[in-house]
């Protein structure tokens, strides 16, 4: 969801400076503004004298909901299976056994299982 999004910090400061140098490398639009011109902009920040702001028009967010169904729903595509509410037993690079079943992967997985609750 596009939001709009402000990296503010001291004015040369690590922040700053990393997040222009990130901006220009990516060729992402953005705008440094001084703290008159971020206050003016947009009320609700208040910035002290030395910061700016580093602003992406188009920075946001990703729905975590969303991302994972996107992910599933392009890897069963793909020919992927889907084991959900089974515990991981145990994980190698080329095997992995899960509660109801041994799997024996083709090639190795490129994500590694979630960590077990303790």
């Amino acid at each position: 969801m596009v939001t709009g999004g402000i990296d503010a910090g001291r004015e040369g400061g690590a922040l700053v400076t990393g997040s222009v140098r990130s901006c220009q490398e990516h060729a992402i639009p953005h705008e440094v503004l001084t703290a008159t011109e971020t206050g003016r902009r947009f009320p609700g920040h208040r910035l002290v004298r030395g910061m700016v702001a580093v602003y992406q028009a188009d920075a946001g967010f990703v729905s975590a909901e969303r991302s994972v169904v996107a992910h599933a729903s392009a890897a069963l595509a793909r020919g992927a299976e889907i084991h959900g509410r089974e515990r991981v037993l145990q994980w190698r690079a080329t095997r992995g056994r899960w509660d109801l079943e041994l799997f024996r992967l083709g090639r190795p997985a490129r994500a590694a299982p979630a960590r077990r609750q303790r």
